[in-house]
């Protein structure tokens, strides 16, 4: 397959930079990359920097630095970086950076870069009846907030509902999802 070979320059500065819309604020978001260093035996190692920023403002949302890369795990081989954040925005920029001076050395390769939501918590939920043969009802104690939507049934269209509260249920067995506002197949139970 195909990888990206970066040239690190002497100065720090980006190499990777990618625009993303329609990002769900409140939700977690996980990016990440493979990256292995292309001159192991040099004497400068790569040092990469992961940042996410709000579009609009350019204020930073999460960052996360691998340090200095060596080879001391197991030479030639790929390593797995990366961080995960909460969206405070819809439109974010995904940036990776060089950390480190170049000069002989401070090249390296990435492959896989990743940016990825990561589903709700389970539903935490408590319940109430009014005693047998009486309707109760569940209330979803956590996830909560504006982002989130909640159903008991992902089969029925349109079940998805803002309110973490089901009332004049039947006595059954029920399982809750919750999942982000207008996501599809996301979903926490």
């Amino acid at each position: 397959g195909y990888m990206f070979a970066v040239n690190a320059g002497f100065d720090k500065g980006e190499f990777f930079h990618r625009r993303f819309t329609g990002v769900i604020p409140g939700a977690t978001y996980n990016f990440s990359a493979w990256i292995i260093d292309l001159t192991a035996s040099a004497p400068t190692n790569p040092n990469v920097s992961f940042t996410v920023y709000d579009h609009n403002t350019q204020l930073p949302l999460g960052t996360y630095n691998t340090g200095e890369l060596t080879s001391t795990v197991e030479p030639d081989s790929w390593q797995q970086y990366g961080f995960s954040f909460v969206a405070t925005a819809s439109d974010i920029d995904l940036v990776i950076g060089n950390n480190g001076l170049g000069g002989n050395g401070n090249d390296l390769a990435i492959d896989d870069i990743s940016f990825a939501m990561i589903p709700p918590t389970i539903p935490i939920t408590t319940v109430a009846d009014s005693g047998c043969g009486t309707s109760g009802s569940i209330t979803i104690t956590s996830p909560l907030g504006a982002s989130y939507e909640y159903t008991l049934d992902t089969t029925v269209v349109n079940s998805w509902q803002s309110s973490p509260v089901f009332n004049n249920l039947n006595a059954a067995t029920y399982t809750v999802f919750a999942r982000f506002v207008g996501t599809v197949g996301c979903i926490a139970s």
